[in-house]
């Protein structure tokens, strides 16, 4: 193992986990609905995951009526729960997201891919309103910019990756007409910039990028969807069609060559640049893989894609200069590893979602668990310095931070009872870390820190000592 230590100030990227699912029963919390929303229907409708989640009607234990949720989320305070207000000391340069649903005015137009199985609608109209208080969060313990009497300029900027397998759930007439206005029209709040999706393939591939003057240092992030993750073929952009920037399906060898192709295609045209002072560090989000991985990775062998999905990071690594890629699609946490000083994230987690109450067997312990991703990165070199994960969970549609005791909503019992312990959520973490890292791979290894002076509110899981010793 090598101590990283520099006199140097780190570039800190915060990623909120990877999927945030503002669709389904979520936006049947936010101020404002489309007529018939509340029965799109996939194995249920709408509002029967809202009333598992929140509370079945005839318990009245802890929930809080629809209209005060309502209400809350006017500017996504109730969404948010114990994320604001959470001190991160020194505050993030830049934090991440993937928007994993559609965001449209309609769910009636022709072309909605009915036969896809899972549509995830958000209105158009709730942009501002569940991202208002998320945008003006400034970390530093205390009410948000907005709320507090700043403005924009005082605003962490954020980034809104849009390529994944339900950003055109509502078919690609709403998506041209109603999603790509409305998120680059200014209805995000704050400093936002929305990434993966476009206009046509060249819109779709370009970048965005943030200038951190104070450290001497730029920060570009790419986005991609793959085929493994469910994303249709046909939402591809094209030279004259509106969509995402598809990878194939990372099944072999010669898959990870095509979306490696394509990829680099996407550096090569855009104007970023690499390393020292005033050049980019360069994060690739990639939605990949599929949804609970960890049902498919028994002992060493390795059936669900992972080999193929490690081979193409570190290609990225070693040959497009990236400095960081941010995993997502599995629908709980999965492994870290630290490849030539480079952080790979592999599977980031729901940060939102609404599955309470409404699991496969044996999912229960994964899919309301996961944590903000906290990176210190070497501005000069790229190499992250530190990893820091602080666990949260959704409780009755509200995020909460996972601390010793936690007590959770059980819908099934209309009760509270107590959450996974942060221990066994830390040993997860690491086993999956040792699987996707691979034999002789570099997995970051967590610890349950009590306290950091750094991160206050609650116990956290990090890593100050990069993984350089191979593992196996």
């Amino acid at each position: 193992m090598t101590i990283l230590r520099a006199a140097f100030q780190p570039v800190r990227l915060l990623f909120n986990g990877g999927d945030n699912m503002l669709g389904r029963s979520v936006q049947l919390t936010m101020p404002f609905q489309v007529e018939g929303g509340e029965e799109i229907t996939d194995s249920a409708p709408a509002i029967y995951y809202l009333q598992l989640a929140t509370g079945h009607p005839s318990t009245k234990a802890g929930t809080f009526e629809l209209p005060e949720i309502r209400k809350m989320n006017s500017d996504g305070s109730y969404l948010w729960g114990e994320y604001l207000g959470t001190p991160i000391d020194p505050p993030p340069d830049i934090r991440f997201l993937n928007l994993e649903n559609a965001v449209t005015d309609t769910i009636d137009n022709a072309d909605i891919p009915v036969n896809k199985g899972i549509n995830y609608h958000m209105d158009t109209r709730n942009l501002e309103t569940a991202f208002k208080a998320y945008a003006y969060e400034p970390h530093t313990g205390e009410p948000g910019g907005d709320r507090a009497g700043g403005g924009e300029e005082d605003c962490i900027p954020y980034a809104v990756v849009f390529s994944n397998n339900h950003a055109m759930d509502f078919g690609r007439k709403a998506f041209e007409e109603e999603t790509l206005p409305s998120l680059r029209g200014g209805k995000l709040p704050g400093r936002a910039a929305v990434v993966g999706a476009g206009t046509n393939l060249q819109d779709a591939s370009r970048p965005v990028q943030f200038d951190l003057p104070q450290k001497g240092a730029k920060v570009e992030l790419f986005a991609f969807a793959t085929g493994c993750s469910g994303t249709p073929l046909d939402w591809s952009a094209s030279g004259e069609r509106s969509g995402l920037v598809l990878l194939p399906a990372l099944t072999s060898p010669e898959s990870v060559q095509r979306a490696f192709l394509i990829i680099e295609k996407a550096i090569r045209e855009s104007e970023g640049g690499k390393g020292g002072e005033g050049k980019a560090l360069r994060v690739v989000s990639i939605h990949w893989g599929p949804n609970w991985a960890y049902r498919n990775a028994k002992g060493d062998e390795e059936v669900d894609g992972q080999p193929f999905r490690r081979e193409l990071a570190r290609m990225l690594v070693d040959r497009l200069g990236v400095d960081c890629i941010y995993g997502h699609s599995s629908h709980h946490v999965r492994g870290m590893e630290v490849y030539k000083g480079k952080a790979i994230l592999y599977g980031t987690g729901d940060f939102i979602n609404d599955y309470e109450g409404f699991s496969n067997s044996g999912d229960e312990a994964f899919i309301r668990h996961s944590a903000l991703f906290l990176l210190d990165v070497d501005p000069s070199s790229g190499n992250v310095c530190s990893v820091r994960l602080v666990p949260f969970f959704i409780d009755r549609l509200s995020l909460r931070r996972l601390r010793r005791e936690t007590m959770q909503w059980d819908p099934q019992l209309a009760s509270l009872v107590e959450a996974p312990d942060v221990d066994a959520f830390c040993a997860f973490l690491n086993r999956m870390s040792e699987k996707d890292a691979g034999k002789g791979g570099c997995p970051v290894v967590l610890k349950v820190k009590e306290k950091d002076k750094g991160v206050g509110g609650g116990p956290i899981l990090c890593c100050d000592i990069a993984t350089d010793k191979p593992s196996g």
